[in-house]
C-alpha cells in the first residue's frame, strides 16, 4: 500500500473526523496536511488574509492584499524535488471565489490541483461553475455518486485510517449509539431511539441543532456538542453506531468506515450500502428490518480483517489520484 508517490502533496484539509480521516498520511515526508487557510501566519499577516477573502470587502476592493498574502498561504516547501499536487477539500472553495488557485497555477504551472467535495455540491458551492472548474483543476472528486453523475465529477470514498482511541472510563457501554445533526432525519432517529428502547437495548443518542418543534425524548443527549475524540469515546463502548442518510445523500458515509475500522455492526438506512462491495450481511443492518431481529444480532462479535481496513486508508486516494492525472 506504501508504494513509492510520485507527486508532494498539500493536502488544504479539515480538523476533526478529517484529522483522523487523513491521519495515514499526515506527517509523510511528501505530505503537508492543513486545517485552515491562516495556518503559520502571524496575526497580521491572518488580518489582511482574512481581508482578502472576505466577500463582503471583495465587493468594492477585489482581493487586496492577495500579491503579499497569496505567496505566504500553505507552501512550506519539500525535501524532494517531486513535482507537486495540491489536494483541496471543497470548504476552501471561497479561495476559489478571490482567484487563489487561479495564482497558484501561474506561480506553479507544473502543479496538479485537484477538489474533493467531502460534503454535497450545493452545501459549499450552490452555485459553481463546473465547466470553469475543471479547466482550471486537473481532477475534481466527490464522495456522493448522485453529484459524480449530476455534475460529471470522479467519485471516490471518503478516506478513513486506523486510529487508537483514548480510553475515557466515564463513558458507560451502549448497544446502539447515534451522534448527528437533527437536520430532516430528527424522526427517524428518534423512532429507532424508541424501537431500540423497548427491545431493552441500551441507547447512546446525541441529536445536535434541534429545532424547536422536535420531541423531547428522555434518555437523548439534545446539543450536547462532542468533540471527535469524545465521539469516537462513545463509539468505542458501544455495540453497534446507527446511521441516518440526509435527505438526498448517495453515497457512504463515515459511519460506514468507523464501523469497519472500529468492528462495530452497522444499522442504516443507506441503500447504497447493500448494494456495494462493503456489504456483509452479519454486520449491516437495515433500520426497517433491525429492530426485532436486533436482540440477536448485537451481541455478535463484529470483526473486519487487515485488507478490508486498509482499503479505506488515504493512501488509496493519493495512488488513485497519480493513476488519473
Amino acid at each position: 500500500m506504501n508504494k513509492e508517490f510520485k507527486y508532494n502533496y498539500e493536502i488544504l484539509g479539515s480538523d476533526g473526523y478529517y484529522l483522523v480521516g487523513y491521519k495515514d498520511v499526515i506527517g509523510l515526508d511528501n505530505v503537508h496536511y492543513y486545517t485552515r487557510y491562516n495556518e503559520g501566519l502571524n496575526s497580521i499577516v491572518s488580518r489582511m488574509a482574512r481581508l482578502t477573502i472576505s466577500k463582503s470587502v471583495n465587493r468594492f476592493v477585489p482581493h487586496p492584499f492577495s500579491k503579499f498574502v497569496f505567496p505566504k498561504l500553505f507552501h512550506k516547501g519539500f525535501k524532494s524535488d517531486k513535482p507537486m499536487c495540491m489536494l483541496v477539500f471543497s470548504s476552501y472553495a471561497y479561495l476559489y471565489d478571490v482567484s487563489y488557485f487561479d495564482w497558484f497555477k501561474r506561480k506553479h504551472p507544473d502543479c496538479k490541483l485537484v477538489m474533493f467535495y467531502q460534503d454535497k455540491v450545493r452545501v459549499h458551492t450552490p452555485n459553481m461553475d463546473f465547466k470553469r472548474l475543471k479547466k482550471l483543476f486537473d481532477l475534481v472528486y466527490s464522495y456522493d455518486q448522485h453529484d459524480c453523475d449530476e455534475f460529471g465529477l470522479r467519485y471516490h470514498p471518503t478516506p478513513y485510517s486506523r486510529h487508537e482511541i483514548p480510553c475515557n472510563g466515564a463513558i458507560p457501554a451502549s448497544d446502539v449509539f447515534f451522534c448527528g445533526s437533527a437536520k430532516t432525519r430528527y424522526r427517524t432517529v428518534l423512532q429507532a431511539y424508541e424501537a431500540f428502547s423497548k427491545k431493552g437495548l441500551k441507547c447512546d443518542f446525541y441529536l445536535s441543532s434541534v429545532p424547536s418543534n422536535c420531541p423531547r425524548i428522555p434518555g437523548v443527549h439534545y446539543d450536547e456538542r462532542l468533540s471527535y475524540i469524545d465521539y469516537l469515546q462513545h463509539l468505542s463502548k458501544s455495540r453497534a453506531v446507527l446511521e441516518v442518510q440526509q435527505e438526498g445523500a448517495d453515497g457512504f458515509t463515515p459511519r460506514l468506515w468507523e464501523s469497519i475500522i472500529f468492528d462495530k455492526h452497522l444499522i442504516t438506512n443507506n441503500d447504497a450500502v447493500f448494494k456495494s462491495i462493503f456489504f456483509n450481511p452479519s454486520y449491516h443492518h437495515s433500520i426497517d428490518n433491525s429492530v426485532d431481529d436486533s436482540v440477536a444480532f448485537i451481541n455478535e462479535r463484529v470483526k473486519y480483517s487487515e485488507a478490508e481496513k486498509n482499503n479505506l486508508s488515504p493512501i488509496n486516494l493519493l495512488h488513485h489520484i497519480e493513476q488519473n492525472l
